[in-house]
């Protein structure tokens, strides 16, 4: 019983030293910006600003430039790998009609219709 509870504490210690050593070496890593990452992702900044605005990891640099305040999110290279593929596997949502679909009916096959009646 001590020796799982010994292996237990060690995984979890790796896990812990793994983690810290992943944030010392955070400053080292290439950082985005909204406009950087929007551009390479195809997506919106809007979109980005939505996925990284609580995503831990992320540097939010708040500035006050006269009347008006805005923050800057400075966006690490592991965060932003995390969180693309977890975007990817999010499935995409089945579409499902609600409603008839509509019928074609062609000009042409009415006339034909009214020429075998």
């Amino acid at each position: 019983m001590k020796i799982n509870n010994l292996l237990c504490m060690m995984q979890l210690h790796g896990a812990i030293s793994i983690g810290l050593k992943l944030m010392e070496m955070v400053h080292l890593q290439k950082h985005y910006r909204v406009k950087e990452l929007a551009a390479l992702w195809g997506l919106s900044r809007n979109t980005i600003i939505k996925h990284f605005a609580t995503e831990e990891g992320v540097l939010r640099i708040a500035a006050n430039s006269g009347k008006r305040k805005y923050t800057v999110l400075s966006i690490p290279e592991s965060v932003a790998l995390r969180v693309h593929e977890r975007l990817h596997q999010v499935p995409l949502p089945t579409v499902r009609l609600t409603r008839t679909p509509r019928r074609i009916i062609r000009v042409k096959d009415l006339r034909r219709e009214t020429k075998q009646h």
